[in-house]
């Protein structure tokens, strides 16, 4: 009662509005349909005075304040509003403001996206009415709304909005805002990861933009072509598409255009060594953004250059920088703000490779130092922003940060950034960075830097072998005498799976190399070796002439004592693992055991090889078992399936010994649970083991039932043993002892003696047939 009827008609229409959301005269004025400012804001002050408007506190002083509607009071507003059947009136002219403020923002420069961060819910409370009521004005809305939703992460809003956009567009003929869909939809979906989706709305909106005759949009899908590529690190595509979008901007004299496709076009053309060129391409791009205020951007174009200009430096300078001169000193301690330092740095860019520690101990006034310290904090931020803004810093982090199959491939994917004389001081800017005292992160970006060096020089698939498989990889000084020679072998020993005799020759090279060692060698370095060749030689086939496990245990023996002595406990356990394996190979289990437990305990303290120490404690319950020790091996395959459950490997040889031990119903509890989590009936082992329960449960027809199924399978298992009994069990004991004699003379004396136990065991359990005089 205390309002008019036009203050009722503007009360209920402010009921379009999103809650809580701020009210301007611009938007009144529009809404309430008025001619001049002074009225749209007389208006606003009478509903504050009624107080139904509340102005922010933060505002009250503005000649245009910002007014907000109470929450419970826009419910109430847009009940009326509907209620006098205005809503969809009140809604179109709400959508066509903001649609026309939309436009506004976007056509800005700089973009006046800050303004539509204010208005997001009345942007997205303007997109939920026109998709269903007007589907021109929608369309219009989300064109301007594509990339400021993008940036602002509204992926959802634009999943749920593109797409109709786009059928609705299609369907009014609007082409031309058809093609900005289409590319918006593009940018969505390669913000999303969707690549080939991406590059269909992309195909789609070019050709339309090309019929429109519409130069500036046909440049903006090369662009996003280019973005697209230069996200996946394909240089060559992303520049294929930079060069095709530049000259359309210049015939638009597009200033800005240029100079964003300038600056990515010239950091590519820099990746794919065309330094110079690349550097001219981004300070051209910073002279377009410095002419069109484009202060943010001004600074990225000068830190790219930067950093291309770092990685110029000659390559001395990076390994060794000496300490800037006294008159640079003290210009450098003076420098006043970051802006200064940028262009002082701009002008001496090996003043990024310089440390702290040795900028400090050139400057010997200790009153001068304090401004050396502020310099140095600006400096530090400096070398951040520039990898912030470096495209191969992104790569080299990945890089860093990958496993050996990721770094293999990218070594080949990204080889001209990679293995480019370029990357190395762009590794030091990184230590000088982000290194820590006392963590070892130096160390890792040196270890890093020698990696990427040598790949440049000796190809990248022989140092990744030596790096990840070889213990002369395991960061040990190489005498500068030998360095050829290793890297020929880590040659040959990366190509072994393809040609057996790469690896012959290898350990050819290797014993060579042995030989020539004198006294005064390293010793870390003769032990790598003798581990690197026992690897070597048990790596070759079981039936190969020089895989001589005499020689192997030798090697490793020697290795052993070198090892101890330089306290590295790691290599250790590795040589005890091969140590311990082919003891077991002999029939030495008694012997296994003791190499076999140690490796395993040293490698369970390490994180990264639990299942290295899981697999030797397996073989180490293996030897166990075949010295009847069946308790303590079940006892060890239980520690082991508790820490993995769901490894049907280890199901199996737990399996084989709870036959031994005849417990045969868990036993087959294990073999079926093995095949639940391999879903896989074929499993040579799973045949074996069900021919031993069979055996056991002294049924020879079924054992050989199960042995023709396991032969149907495979033929690697020697099962002449369980042929033996097998036939022993059916009555054939003739057959039975001519089986068992050549299975006694295939084995060695470890494997006799288990032999031995499982025949009288099964002489025990069957006294009713006639037991066999075993072999000697």
């Amino acid at each position: 009662e205390m309002m008019n009827t036009e203050q009722r008609h503007r009360f209920r229409t402010l009921g379009i509005f999103a809650p809580e959301t701020p009210i301007t005269w611009e938007a009144v004025q529009v809404i309430w349909n008025l001619e001049e400012q002074e009225d749209a804001q007389e208006a606003l002050n009478e509903l504050e005075n009624l107080a139904l408007l509340t102005k922010d506190t933060d505002d009250t002083d503005a000649p245009n304040p910002i007014y907000r509607l109470h929450g419970l009071l826009q419910v109430y507003a847009h009940a009326l509003l509907e209620t006098a059947d205005e809503f969809n009136r009140a809604s179109w002219t709400h959508a066509r403001y903001y649609t026309t403020m939309v436009w506004q923002a976007e056509q800005a420069t700089p973009k006046n996206y800050p303004l539509l961060d204010q208005h997001i819910q009345n942007l997205l409370a303007a997109l939920k009415w026109t998709v269903d009521n007007e589907p021109d004005l929608f369309t219009e809305l989300l064109d301007g709304l594509g990339q400021f939703f993008l940036l602002r992460g509204q992926s959802q809003v634009l999943e749920r909005y593109l797409p109709e956009a786009v059928e609705a567009a299609r369907a009014l003929g609007r082409d031309w805002r058809l093609a900005n869909l289409l590319t918006s939809l593009g940018d969505l979906e390669n913000r999303l990861g969707n690549i080939d989706l991406a590059r269909t709305h992309y195909d789609a909106a070019l050709p339309l933009f090309q019929a429109e005759r519409d130069q500036l949009g046909e440049a903006s899908v090369y662009m996003s072509f280019g973005d697209m590529f230069i996200a996946q690190w394909n240089w060559i595509q992303a520049k294929t598409y930079y060069e095709r979008a530049l000259p359309l901007f210049v015939i638009e004299r597009d200033p800005l255009g240029q100079a964003n496709t300038l600056i990515d076009l010239g950091r590519v053309r820099f990746e794919l060594g065309d330094s110079d060129q690349g550097i001219q391409n981004v300070q051209q791009a910073a002279t377009f953004f410095r002419e069109n205020r484009q202060d943010e951007w001004v600074q990225r174009a000068d830190l790219s250059a930067l950093e291309m200009s770092v990685r110029m430096l000659p390559q001395a300078a990076s390994i060794d920088v000496s300490v800037p001169d006294k008159e640079l000193l003290r210009i450098f301690g003076a420098t006043a703000s970051a802006q200064d330092m940028l262009e002082l740095v701009k002008q001496y860019p090996q003043l990024l490779l310089i440390s702290y520690e040795e900028l400090s101990a050139a400057q010997d006034n200790e009153n001068t130092k304090h401004h050396l310290d502020e310099s140095v904090e600006m400096l530090a931020a400096l070398k951040d922003d520039v990898l912030q803004q470096s495209l191969a810093a992104q790569v080299l982090i990945d890089f860093a940060q990958a496993d050996w199959e990721t770094r293999r491939m990218m070594l080949a994917e990204q080889a001209t950034v990679l293995l480019g004389e370029a990357i190395e001081p762009l590794v030091d800017l990184f230590a000088q960075a982000y290194t820590q005292p006392d963590t070892g992160t130096t160390h890792a970006w040196e270890s890093l830097r020698t990696l990427l060096h040598h790949c440049r020089i000796w190809g990248s698939e022989p140092i990744l072998y030596f790096e990840e498989y070889m213990r002369m990889g395991d960061d040990i000084d190489i005498p500068t005498a030998y360095e050829s020679k290793v890297m020929q072998i880590a040659t040959l020993l990366s190509h072994q799976e393809d040609d057996i005799h790469q690896l012959e020759q290898a350990i050819e090279t290797m014993q060579t190399l042995l030989d020539q060692l004198t006294n005064g060698e390293p010793q870390l370095f003769e032990a790598a070796l003798l581990h690197d060749l026992a690897q070597a030689v048990d790596a070759l086939p079981g039936d190969h002439p020089k895989r001589k496990k005499g020689l192997i245990l030798d090697y490793c023996r020697e290795a052993l004592s070198l090892y101890h002595v330089e306290e590295r406990p790691l290599p250790v356990a590795f040589i005890q693992r091969i140590q311990g394996n082919i003891l077991i190979e002999e029939g030495r289990y008694q012997e296994a055991l003791e190499p076999l437990a140690t490796a395993s305990q040293t490698l369970l303290a390490q994180e990264e090889y639990q299942i290295s120490a899981i697999a030797l404690l397996s073989s180490y319950a293996f030897a166990l078992d075949k010295l009847a020790q069946t308790d303590e091996a079940l006892e060890v395959y239980n520690q082991l399936i508790e820490r993995l459950p769901d490894v049907s490997s280890l199901l199996y040889a737990r399996a084989e010994t709870l036959i031994h031990a005849r417990q045969l119903d868990k036993a087959e509890a294990d073999l079926q649970r093995a095949v639940e989590l391999d879903g896989n009936e074929d499993d040579p082992d799973l045949w074996l083991r069900r021919t031993q329960i069979a055996i056991a449960r002294g049924s020879g027809s079924l054992a050989e039932q199960m042995l023709d199924e396991l032969h149907k399978r495979s033929t690697s298992f020697n099962l002449t043993l369980l042929h033996a009994q097998s036939v022993w069990l059916r009555g054939d004991t003739n057959r039975a002892r001519e089986a068992l004699q050549v299975a006694f003379n295939e084995a060695n004396e470890g494997e006799q003696a288990a032999m031995r136990r499982e025949m009288q065991q099964l002489f025990v359990e069957h006294p009713d047939l006639p037991a066999l005089n075993l072999p000697d």
